[in-house]
């Protein structure tokens, strides 16, 4: 016998992958899929204290849900922080963008 749950989505927003973490281990009962994206999470790594990476690329003028994706994917070229930010992407944001991912990147270690 199948058992399907339906959930009633009461909030949608982007969030880092160390947030969706920490939602996801302070649950004591997991779904499947749920299990996978933890273990995936861990697999792939993310920053610690995003919330104050986020908070200085925001500062520098991104946007929110671009911020979030490059905390995210942890870019280290320009070609990649330019694929990110598209059209809002300058030389200068580039260049702020990955010193600040690679001061975070480096406390990590």
């Amino acid at each position: 016998m199948l058992f399907c749950s339906l959930m009633e989505i009461i909030k949608e927003e982007p969030i880092t992958n160390e947030k969706a973490y920490q939602i996801l281990a302070k649950q004591k009962q997991l779904s499947y899929r749920a299990e996978r994206t933890k273990k995936y999470l861990e697999k792939i790594g993310f920053i610690k204290n995003s919330d104050e990476i986020l908070k200085q690329l925001v500062d520098l003028g991104i946007e929110l849900e671009k911020a979030i994706m490059i905390v995210n994917t942890m870019p280290k070229t320009n070609d990649e922080v330019r694929a990110i930010l598209e059209k809002d992407y300058t030389p200068e944001i580039g260049k702020k963008v990955l010193e600040i991912m690679k001061k975070a990147l480096s406390s990590e270690k």
